[in-house]
């Protein structure tokens, strides 16, 4: 709508990330990582866009992810 000035009002949200490694005496570190544990869906944003059909845009945070990283340092 032309002059609509509504605020859009996004719920507070918690995220957990967990990350635990070891290092080793030659530079090496291994860590194994969860980011946004618990899967929670959450809005990081939201705009209007007129390319919308309802002119509203929501952006939601990534899933769940995991992995390991293998760190070298010089």
């Amino acid at each position: 709508m032309a002059g609509d000035d509504r605020q859009f009002i996004l719920d507070s949200y918690e995220k957990v990330d967990v990350r635990v490694g070891v290092s080793s005496e030659d530079n090496f570190r291994v860590e194994a990582y969860v980011t946004n544990a618990t899967d929670e869906i959450y809005a990081t944003g939201a705009a209007r866009n007129g390319f919308s059909p309802r002119g509203n845009v929501l952006r939601v945070g990534p899933p769940r992810q995991f992995g390991l990283r293998i760190v070298k340092d010089f």
